[in-house]
């Protein structure tokens, strides 16, 4: 049943009936299924059950009053996947990026939606999941503010930025040379790393840097052979 209930081409007939389903799982995945009618999901919404509240949260589907109670639940679990939600308003992810809770904080900084300017104050914010999962990883951060994360105390941080396909070409190439090699393996999976960069990674001390390159899709067919030799 669980499997119907996550199927977005089940009838909404089915859904609506496994909605009420005995089985907590089942429930959530009906909450999380795109193809939930918003009247299920407005009742699932208000279930007892946090984490069938949660995949009401996290489902894009979801129209945005529901969204915008959910975002003021006094369960921080059922917070978090609003602030992440593409769907959500630019005010209601404004509102969860000042969340008390570093991870609904991390999931505004990584929407995709959320303004440049509230990216800026959150590539400041305390905690480095913030600034390195959230920000440094969003698609829609601007490149001034990658620079700055390159340049983070935490390692962490910059290996979301190395790992950003959006970071440019420059900010990569110093990151490739970065003495910590997580930083560098980030780089070396980066879909959009320059080709001379991949070159010189796959020379790599480390080994795991030289086997990210050798996952990396963007890797010259000839350093393949280089690297089975």
């Amino acid at each position: 049943r669980q499997q119907v209930a996550a199927n977005s081409s089940a009838p909404i007939a089915v859904l609506t009936l496994l909605s009420k389903d005995r089985g907590p799982d089942v429930r959530r995945a009906v909450g999380g299924n795109p193809a939930t009618p918003a009247e299920t999901l407005s009742v699932l919404a208000q279930s007892k059950d946090a984490y069938a509240r949660q995949s009401v949260a996290r489902n894009p589907s979801t129209p945005v009053e529901i969204l915008t109670t959910l975002a003021c639940d006094e369960d921080p679990v059922t917070r978090f996947p609003v602030a992440g939600n593409p769907s959500a308003t630019v005010g209601l992810v404004t509102l969860l990026a000042g969340d008390r809770h570093a991870a609904c904080r991390r999931l505004a900084a990584a929407n995709p939606i959320t303004p440049v300017e509230l990216l800026m104050t959150l590539a400041n914010d305390e905690d480095p999941g913030v600034r390195g999962e959230g920000v440094a990883s969003n698609p829609a951060t601007p490149t001034r503010v990658l620079r700055s994360l390159a340049c983070d105390n935490d390692p962490w941080v910059r290996y979301y930025v190395a790992r950003n396909p959006f970071a440019p070409d420059g900010l990569l190439t110093e990151l490739a040379r970065d003495k910590e090699k997580r930083v560098r393996e980030g780089v070396a999976m980066n879909p959009s790393a320059p080709t001379e960069i991949i070159k010189e990674l796959v020379e790599d001390p480390e080994q795991s840097v030289r086997q990210y390159v050798a996952r990396n899709s963007a890797t010259p067919v000839e350093l393949f052979v280089r690297m089975v030799n």
